[in-house]
């Protein structure tokens, strides 16, 4: 199966029987792209996540569910009682809500994430 270059989103393919499976794949993607906000840092997964939380794993994760799935820096976005996680491009940034300040921007350069 190909996905587009800059979000990763699934394209659904010619007679692909669970077409629905791709499509709600990428509607997910869309649905934390469209609006790129994250709850935090952190190395595991928290208690208590709402559907549509996304968290940035900054570093190797220790959590049980983020550790077994070898989620090293990546976007972790809780939707429906399930982890899905994401490989960041260069340039994916994300306002990171935890923090103090007003506009705290994380983003990815190539090799670790940095405030801009």
């Amino acid at each position: 199966m190909a996905d587009t270059p800059n979000l990763g989103m699934p394209e659904i393919e010619q007679n692909e029987v669970s077409g629905d499976v791709t499509h709600n794949e990428g509607l997910r993607i869309i649905d934390l792209h469209g609006q790129p906000v994250i709850q935090g840092q952190q190395l595991a997964e928290p208690g208590s996540p709402n559907s549509g939380d996304a968290w940035m794993i900054n570093g190797v994760p220790t959590g049980t569910d983020w550790g077994a799935n070898g989620a090293v820096n990546q976007i972790a976005h809780y939707y429906e009682g399930i982890w899905y996680y994401y490989t960041p491009n260069k340039g994916w940034a994300f306002y990171d809500v935890s923090t103090a300040e007003p506009y705290t921007i994380i983003q990815w350069n190539g090799l670790s994430w940095a405030a801009r």
